[in-house]
């Protein structure tokens, strides 16, 4: 089968590596593979890709791009994407993220080649409709999207949960594949961690709330002066996160050392995993804490935790937003080391729930049940003309 699979860019996240993974797998079950991003040609990917696959940058950012040099590229894009993909000849095109997704349908119109749709994120703070924008765009984006959808071959969503949010007219082209959770690697760590030592790990955004966690650790710090908090990860909230260490009087308690490339060793390290988040789409962090063996607390937010933590088992669930409740869970598993060694143990069987293997028998499905409806459409003329015509 050809295949297509469209991403902004191949940098690394998480949707940008369970595309690589997708990809790397239809193209060693001899699938013809080709993954085209917005980037330049010259960008290279950051996940290594088997050699049969075709890369193609096709330059399309606008990205640097301002006034009316920005809107052509805009009314470009969609254009050049279709022009990319009829060249390609696909016989289906896997889309991954909302805006992407967007173009891949609107580029694709009157083709007849399904386009596969994959929402990474929680639909309702996607990048169409973050909070931070205003209503007057958030509105029209989102109807957009609802609208434009039902060109959809299928629409893939991580969690059930999420299907609700879509209108009716679209919740039946849904389906639910949530992200794999792999087994841990053997890394050597790039970042050493203070002991004992609680983790959080991600995009220095609001959307983490590290300012809340920071708010937790530092009702806890007093009582338990041993142990050190290290936010792992970089983004724009850096220096503000920084302020905020220096008000609590936590410098030399919690740390920001930047981003790591080598996840799992530093996880290896740590003693216990904050997931503090005001929403989430499927948490790969938080998966590949519980992968490595971590004890594991986490906001009840929409959506991913909840599907992945069995609060009390295998790690624990707090409300969202409440600086309280995360220093009262914080406190409890700082003091029980048996607790923290229990849901630890219980938490690494999440790669046994969410394995690759499942993962890619459910987009295999999906790629099936597409070439049976192909091959039942490309059959009916052939059908119509065996038919014997009715007699005068």
């Amino acid at each position: 089968m050809n295949i297509a699979l469209v991403i902004n860019s191949l940098s690394r996240g998480g949707a940008e590596k369970n595309l690589a993974l997708l990809a790397n797998h239809w193209a060693a079950d001899n699938h013809q593979v080709t993954i085209f991003t917005f980037q330049p040609q010259r960008t290279l990917p950051a996940f290594t890709l088997e050699p049969s696959i075709s890369y193609q940058g096709l330059d399309l950012t606008t990205r640097g791009y301002t006034g009316f040099r920005k809107l052509m590229r805009l009314i470009q894009l969609p254009l050049k994407l279709r022009k990319a993909l009829l060249a390609a000849r696909p016989a289906v095109v896997v889309s991954f993220m909302d805006q992407t997704n967007i173009l891949c349908l609107m580029a694709l119109l009157g083709t007849r080649i399904p386009v596969i749709v994959a929402e990474r994120v929680n639909p309702a703070y996607s990048s169409l409709c973050e909070p931070e924008k205003p209503f007057w765009l958030r509105q029209p984006a989102t109807r957009l999207r609802n609208i434009i959808y039902r060109l959809a071959a299928k629409i893939v969503v991580l969690t059930g949960d999420t299907i609700n949010y879509f209108p009716a007219a679209i919740q039946g082209k849904c389906c639910v594949i949530p992200n794999p959770i792999l087994a841990p690697e053997k890394q050597t760590a790039d970042l050493t961690l203070p002991k004992p030592c609680i983790m959080a790990m991600g995009r220095l955004v609001p959307q983490k709330r590290f300012d809340l966690l920071l708010r937790a650790f530092a009702k806890t710090a007093q009582k338990q002066p041993t142990w050190s908090l290290v936010i792992v990860g970089q983004g724009p909230k850096h220096a503000a996160l920084e302020e905020e260490i220096a008000r609590l009087n936590l410098r030399g308690r919690a740390f920001l050392p930047g981003a790591t490339k080598t996840p799992y060793g530093v996880l290896r390290q740590a003693d216990l995993f904050v997931l503090c988040s005001d929403y989430e789409g499927f948490p790969g962090a938080l998966g590949e804490a519980m992968a490595c063996g971590l004890p594991v607390i986490a906001t009840d937010c929409d959506y991913g935790p909840r599907e992945m933590i069995k609060s009390g088992w295998n790690g624990m669930l707090i409300k969202t937003g409440d600086a309280d409740a995360l220093a009262a869970a914080l406190e409890e598993l700082m003091l029980n080391s048996s607790k923290r060694r229990e849901l630890g143990a219980n938490a690494a069987a999440v790669i046994n729930r969410f394995s690759l293997k499942e993962f890619i028998k459910r987009w295999n499905q999906i790629l099936d049940e597409i070439h049976q409806c192909q091959e039942s459409s490309s059959l009916k003329p052939l059908l119509r003309r065996q038919l014997p015509q009715s007699p005068k």
